[in-house]
């Protein structure tokens, strides 16, 4: 089944399952494919319900996405309860917190246990971040790596759940939202202060205010862009303006604060790419009508590449991620340095190669470039369609003001 052909199938059926939309499906489809591809990009719980009441799927698929429900129904329940000790803990403890993503986008969709989950993000002052980590290792939550250098959180587990306690958001952290880093980070630590408490069935829990929970979500997409975008963070996105994002709440709430930091062109391309594609509604929600209808297209096709986070993404397709840095040599030598830091292992050991990693990436690069057939003509071909990357990213004026 070709990429296309199999998108425009998942597509479909999301419309149908999340905004009931009347859809008509291909006599035969391979639903095995399908399956594996919805699990792939984490979705795969979102159209069971509608999937089963269709009577439509092969027995052996049908058999392994009944397998597969029962195993995220188990884990959801697990994730939220543990989720409910953390809260309390804190509480306890008197340290402000916010949960990221998870259960705060979960709850914008009809039914929020169809949205799969992963880690538990939460947000802390910075003031009380080292007194919270403390307090987590104090009650049995271990460092997930022994040496952890990030600037914005750690991770820990406890009971088969990683936790990511996070001081700032990772893309404003790590200053990848131009000059709107102090102003971002004040917003997030203000919503903190204004948290609001939200409830799936018998579980409780803080959130971020409408606007900075609103901002996470974009905030997120636009932090994995350039490495993969993910169908299931399109869909919180799309759930969220769907609940929440009306016309007078994007012209009075949020068209001033993405004017301010540039991300209005991003959050106008995505809104009308959803309602194109993946079924959100369009009465209400106006604002979105001036997107450029071939940026929303060219989105579209980039994500069909790159797929969920950036895991579709083949050998061949590096070298065109690492050609589509717009940016000065500087930057193009901190993206050698931190690949080559990732994969140079020597360097966890010897600190002294360190600086020099960037410089055995380099020569990583050469080599995986020698091994293909037509090392010339590919090249070629890399650097074009990293031009139409850059172009891309370009267009969607990413905090630019």
């Amino acid at each position: 089944m070709q990429d296309r052909e199999k998108y425009k199938i998942i597509f479909d059926i999301i419309q149908a399952a999340l905004f009931q939309k009347d859809i008509e499906l291909p006599v035969k489809v391979e639903w095995k494919e399908i399956f594996q591809e919805m699990k792939d990009q984490t979705i795969a719980g979102i159209p069971y319900e509608w999937l089963s009441s269709k009577n439509i799927l092969d027995v052996e698929t049908k058999k392994q996405w009944d397998k597969f429900i029962m195993l995220q129904a188990a884990f959801w329940i697990k994730l939220t309860q543990e989720q409910g000790n953390l809260i309390q803990l804190m509480k306890q403890n008197y340290i402000n917190m916010v949960i990221l993503k998870g259960t705060a986008a979960a709850i914008y969709y009809p039914k929020p246990e169809v949205r799969s989950m992963g880690d538990i993000d939460f947000f802390v002052n910075p003031k009380d971040f080292q007194k919270a980590c403390k307090i987590m290792v104090e009650n049995g939550y271990r460092s997930v790596h022994e040496k952890q250098t990030s600037p914005h959180h750690i991770a820990f587990k406890k009971n088969k759940v990683t936790f990511e306690i996070h001081k700032s958001l990772s893309i404003i952290a790590r200053n990848h939202v131009g000059n709107h880093r102090e102003y971002l980070q004040i917003l997030m630590e203000n919503g903190l202060f204004s948290a609001e408490q939200k409830r799936i069935e018998y579980w409780e829990f803080p959130t971020l205010p409408r606007l900075q929970n609103g901002l996470v979500l974009l905030l997120h997409i636009t932090q994995h862009l350039k490495t993969g975008l993910g169908l299931r963070q399109i869909l919180d996105w799309s759930m969220f303006v769907n609940k929440e994002l009306d016309d007078e709440v994007w012209k009075t709430e949020f068209q001033p604060i993405l004017q301010k930091i540039g991300l209005e062109t991003m959050a106008i391309t995505i809104t009308r790419m959803s309602q194109m594609h993946l079924g959100l509604k369009t009465e209400g929600i106006t604002w979105c009508f001036s997107a450029d209808q071939k940026l929303c297209e060219k989105l579209l096709e980039y994500f069909m590449e790159k797929g969920n986070f950036g895991r579709k993404v083949v050998e061949k397709e590096r070298g065109v991620e690492v050609l589509s840095v717009d940016k000065n040599l500087l930057e193009f030598l901190k993206k050698l340095q931190y690949n080559g830091r990732n994969n140079w292992k020597l360097t966890e050991k010897y600190w002294i190669l360190r600086p020099f990693a960037w410089i055995y990436q380099i020569g990583l690069y050469i080599q995986l470039a020698f091994n293909r057939k037509h090392p010339i003509s590919t090249f070629i071909k890399d650097w074009k369609k990293s031009r139409e990357r850059i172009q891309l990213f370009k267009k969607l004026k990413l905090f630019i003001k």
